[in-house]
């Protein structure tokens, strides 16, 4: 059975194409990994990542290998990579690596234009005082239905029959209830569909904020009874109204900081990737990552 669980390279390729897409110019497309044509052979070789932009009229092609090994990188991987980018037409190659680069290495990469990067994960016990406050949070809002009303007409019909109807649709079916038709086309009309037209209705920040505080929001639609029914039986009610409210509640979790790595140009920080991780349940997970 294949793992689940990313390796830590892939891991570590996936943060550095991260950064450098938010390192790189406005319109640049980065692709990780990525195959390009080998000019000599005519093959297609695998590169970690590759960034593309237009400088004016002309086509930038830039490529990036990484290693996360557990020895500092030496001078035979830049040799491979100077001959590679030659190869596939690339006008630079940065190289990053987890350990640093030896000596004879940078002076290799200084010569033939190897760009050099380190991406090292900060300590645990370093994470806080180095973000200096920063920390997220994830908002959940959860909603329950205080009333769903239907105002019908009942002339020529017996009254008091659509509201139990109604009720033990939704008990047995709850968001999957049918609590309309259309009249033309006998479309079903489900619970879910208000819904969703609730929440198409109240994206504004002021309705958003009102669902975190837990306000109870409201929902009416008025319409010709020939346009939507709702039956009983072989009865046809036609909807006046539909009245739906909602009320909201919030939780806040805290999103722990799970790792953070410091992008390094020689010695200086140009990037840093910061990541956060939250299980919110069986099937919601909320996953932060932030380029700063």
């Amino acid at each position: 059975m294949k793992s689940s669980i990313k390796e830590d390279w892939k891991i570590f390729e996936e943060t550095v194409a991260q950064i450098e897409k938010v390192l790189s110019p406005k319109g640049a497309v980065v692709k990780s990994p990525d195959r390009i044509t080998d000019l000599v052979t005519n093959r297609q070789r695998e590169v970690d990542a590759s960034i593309r932009y237009f400088d004016k009229n002309t086509p930038v092609l830039i490529t990036v290998e990484c290693r996360d090994r557990k020895k500092v990188q030496d001078d035979m991987w830049i040799e491979q990579l100077v001959t590679k980018q030659r190869k596939i037409g690339a006008i630079k190659t940065i190289a990053v690596s987890s350990k640093g680069f030896t000596k004879p290495a940078q002076i290799t990469a200084k010569e033939f234009g190897i760009e050099l990067r380190t991406c090292e994960k900060v300590k645990d016990e370093q994470i806080l005082a180095m973000l200096d406050g920063l920390s997220f949070s994830v908002i959940s809002t959860f909603r329950h239905i205080d009333e769903l009303h239907l105002q019908v007409e009942n002339e020529n019909k017996p009254s008091g029959l659509v509201k139990p109807h109604m009720d033990a649709e939704m008990d047995k079916y709850q968001h999957d209830a049918v609590i309309a038709y259309t009249g033309a086309a006998d479309k079903e009309i489900k619970l879910k569909d208000l819904l969703d037209l609730m929440d198409d209705s109240t994206v504004s920040e002021e309705d958003k904020a009102r669902k975190v505080k837990g306000d109870t929001l409201t929902l009416n639609i008025e319409m010709d009874p020939g346009y939507w029914y709702y039956p009983v039986g072989e009865l046809r009610y036609g909807i006046k109204k539909i009245r739906l409210k909602l009320r909201f509640e919030s939780n806040t979790d805290t999103i722990p900081i799970i790792s953070v790595s410091n992008y390094n140009k020689g010695k200086t920080t140009v990037a840093q990737m910061v990541k956060a991780s939250l299980r919110l349940d069986n099937e919601t997970s909320a996953h932060i990552s932030l380029v700063r």
